[in-house]
């Protein structure tokens, strides 16, 4: 708004300089013809009746040049609010994004996640395949979230994969983890064609979750079944320890 009154008093002033040049030409237009030329002189008259003409055309394309002028460049947008607009976004983004929740990996290949289950280093990785509507997978999750903060500053990574169906993610997924508060690291699998990617977790699995994958290099090892107790799954961890 700010903007726009000072463009309109902008072009309110230069109206007005336009407007005191045309009375100002006339003026002396007016002064030449009754000093310098008759008044019932024939030229006089023509002259005078061609530059009124002439002037007042000038003044009113004038006019309406700068009038237009205020209301075009009104309706552009600001440059300091769409920086300003730019710059907030990612601080709502960052918000948003505080809770791990929102901001779950969605895995819609399992050849794009298959990276995790081959890292060659020295770290213990367990991850779970679970799912929010499997009873024995939210029975035994209280287990991973005790070894995740057991062993936190320790090298083991966990990872919960879900394999949630995509349209209950929003729904059914991201209120559990908020509920529960879950530190683990959580990604979807949203892969439908199960029967091609099964086989690559492993051999021995068919399909049936809770299932468990711990390993390190090269030790390996298939937990087929739900956990009785947090005591079972510690002691697998510490194997590799």
């Amino acid at each position: 708004m700010a903007n726009f009154v000072a463009r309109l008093s902008g072009s309110f002033l230069l109206t007005l300089s336009a407007l005191f040049g045309y009375y100002l030409n006339y003026g002396i237009l007016t002064f030449r013809g009754i000093f310098l030329v008759p008044v019932t002189s024939p030229l006089n008259h023509r002259v005078q009746f061609v530059f009124f003409i002439k002037m007042n055309f000038f003044c009113m394309k004038m006019i309406l040049f700068l009038f237009f002028s205020v209301l075009f460049f009104d309706c552009q947008p600001s440059v300091e609010n769409e920086d300003a607009s730019k710059n907030s976004a990612p601080e709502n983004e960052n918000i948003a994004g505080t809770n791990a929740s929102d901001s779950i990996k969605i895995f819609d290949h399992f050849d794009d996640m298959q990276h995790f289950f081959s890292r060659k280093n020295d770290t213990t990785y367990v991850i779970n395949f679970w799912a929010t509507w499997c009873k024995p997978c939210v029975e035994e999750m209280p287990y991973f979230e005790q070894l995740h903060e057991k062993y936190r500053d320790q090298k083991v990574k966990i990872l919960l994969v879900s394999l949630d169906f995509k349209k209950q993610i929003d729904s059914k997924l991201k209120p559990f983890i908020r509920e529960r508060n879950l530190q683990p690291e959580v990604v979807v699998l949203a892969d439908p064609d199960a029967n091609s990617w099964i086989s690559k977790v492993d051999e021995n699995w068919g399909g049936a979750i809770p299932i468990t994958i711990v390993y390190k290099g090269e030790q390996r090892q298939f937990i087929g079944e739900q956990f009785e107790d947090y005591q079972s799954l510690e002691k697998i961890i510490q194997s590799f320890l």
